[in-house]
């Protein structure tokens, strides 16, 4: 399935994220990537292919989630999410924006709470780009809730797998990066998945229940 991608880079949270995001692309999508990631560039391709699903990362609320100049590039009151299988990594966007898409029969993948950016260290990078293209690749292949709690199964041991090479990286490179842990837990633990109904919400069973809102 083609996918339209959505990837900010204007401040160092999303810097890192670009810097992940930008090696774990699937070859099946078309990148807004950095200063082309626009609202309104982002609102043309929605149209232009409404049977696309759609991945994005950037800094979030509830209701939205931003562009790379900082304003809104998709919210609440855009209706283009319909049909579509979408993942989105960005704080907090499964709380409302998440849920008011599903009810149009869209499959989306946010965080509840706030998440911590993926870590580019140069040492401990490929960790985080080996996950990263992993729910890129499958995120919009998964049809039913039996295969989507089967790949959240997956996704965790592949978090815990990652939080160990992070373990033996440290005992070689005690310079190197440990901010990854907080990342690799959040990317598992605070993932929801809501299956075409506000009523119909998948997360992993050791995850954190309960929407974790701005303060």
């Amino acid at each position: 399935m083609n996918k339209i991608g959505f990837v900010t880079n204007y401040d160092e949270s999303t810097n890192a994220n670009f810097n992940i995001a930008k090696n774990a692309l699937p070859p099946d999508s078309i990148h807004l990537l950095s200063t082309d990631a626009t609202r309104a560039n982002f609102l043309n391709l929605l149209e232009q292919h409404t049977q696309y699903d759609v991945f994005a990362f950037s800094h979030g609320n509830s209701d939205r989630f931003y562009d790379d100049n900082g304003s809104v590039a998709y919210s609440v009151a855009d209706i283009l999410f319909t049909n579509r299988k979408v993942f989105v990594y960005a704080c907090f966007t499964a709380n409302i924006l998440g849920k008011k898409a599903s009810n149009s029969n869209c499959v989306y993948w946010g965080y509840t709470g706030q998440i911590a950016a993926l870590e580019d260290d140069v040492l401990s990078q490929h960790i985080f780009i080996n996950i990263v293209s992993n729910i890129l690749m499958n995120f919009s292949s998964k049809k039913t809730k039996e295969e989507i709690t089967d790949y959240l199964d997956e996704l965790k041991i592949m978090c815990e797998e990652g939080a160990e090479q992070l373990d033996d990286l440290y005992e070689k490179y005690p310079n190197v990066s440990i901010s990854g842990y907080n990342t690799l837990n959040d990317i598992w633990n605070r993932l929801r998945i809501y299956f075409k109904s506000e009523h119909i919400v998948l997360h992993h069973p050791n995850a954190q229940t309960g929407d974790l809102f701005e303060k």
